[in-house]
């Protein structure tokens, strides 16, 4: 591959537009996957685009904003970085 990857780790909401988006994640993750590049994915089956925190400080009107297993994303993305 020529293409220079470095270590990722993303999340995203199945619901993000029907989930019609989902395979470009998937492909994505397939991608870094034959590069031999360390990622880590999370597919969260409910959640608004743009669901940020996931808490209180970035919730809105929206239903479905506030999920604590979304939340848990930036906890998550410190515990993946420091074992790398």
């Amino acid at each position: 591959m020529d293409v220079l990857f470095t270590p990722t780790k993303y999340y995203r909401t199945d619901l993000t537009c029907g989930g019609k988006f989902l395979f470009f994640s998937l492909a994505l993750a397939n991608a870094y996957t034959e590069a031999g590049v360390s990622y880590e994915l999370h597919i969260y089956p409910d959640g608004p685009h743009g669901v940020s925190l996931a808490n209180k400080i970035t919730m809105t009107d929206c239903k479905g904003w506030i999920d604590e297993s979304i939340a848990k994303w930036v906890e998550n993305a410190v515990y993946w970085a420091n074992k790398l």
